[in-house]
């Protein structure tokens, strides 16, 4: 099984056809998806900015320091 990200390269006819060949199945994956950028590009430089050279005992001590309270889960 293969995901696709839509690069140029990926969506190239001699591609596709070479993995129809082999029988791989083949995940399209939407353009800019708004699921995924966000928090590539804004939320994770983010977080990782804020908890930068800090040590934490577990995930609560993390989710306190970066919300201010822990999240029930």
């Amino acid at each position: 099984m293969l995901l696709h990200d839509n690069a140029p390269s990926h969506c190239a006819t001699r591609v596709h056809q070479f993995l129809a060949q082999r029988g791989v199945p083949i995940l399209d994956h939407p353009p800019y998806s708004p699921n995924l950028a966000p928090a590539d590009f804004f939320l994770f430089p983010r977080l990782k900015s804020i908890v930068k050279g800090a040590r934490f005992a577990d995930m609560a001590a993390i989710q306190e320091h970066v919300t201010g309270s822990v999240i029930d889960s």
